[in-house]
């Protein structure tokens, strides 16, 4: 049986080099360690077998950032904060990459929501201020604003 040891490592994931320190097990990373790619990615926590799999925290060079479980190399459940392409931004609970459970979401037109979100839609309670002021606060299905 191979002993853990720490160490450091690198190489390359997808044109992307990297480094680890961190624990190592016959030659990869498993146990606690940090990674960081030359693309401003950086990976702290949990490593089995060479992937990120357990607790941790991930930020992108976006400023979006993942805590909590990974499964696989795959943020799973936890809190985020995520900036999207279109200018928009979402901090809250998030599960398999989507915002699920409670969270504001900032949309790039100036309108901000606030409550339940349910595999990316806004589903359940909230509410939505738009920049001029008017607040719609109920219930939301799909995406859509259903009222009291």
């Amino acid at each position: 049986m191979s002993n853990t040891t720490k160490g450091t490592l690198t190489g390359t994931d997808g044109g992307v080099a990297w480094s680890y320190t961190g624990d190592i097990l016959d030659g990869v990373p498993h146990g606690k360690g940090k990674e960081t790619f030359t693309n401003g990615t950086v990976y702290e926590g949990d490593f089995v077998n060479g992937t990120w799999h357990g607790k941790g925290k991930c930020e992108h060079p976006n400023d979006s950032v993942f805590e909590g479980d990974f499964i696989d190399g795959k943020f799973v459940r936890g809190k985020g904060k995520v900036n999207f392409r279109d200018g928009s931004t979402y901090e809250g609970e998030i599960v398999n990459d989507k915002p699920h459970g409670k969270g504001i979401r900032k949309y790039a037109n100036g309108n901000v929501y606030e409550g339940d979100f349910v595999n990316g839609n806004t589903e359940g309670k909230g509410k939505l201020t738009l920049p001029n002021g008017r607040v719609l606060e109920g219930n939301w299905v799909d995406g859509e604003y259903r009222g009291k």
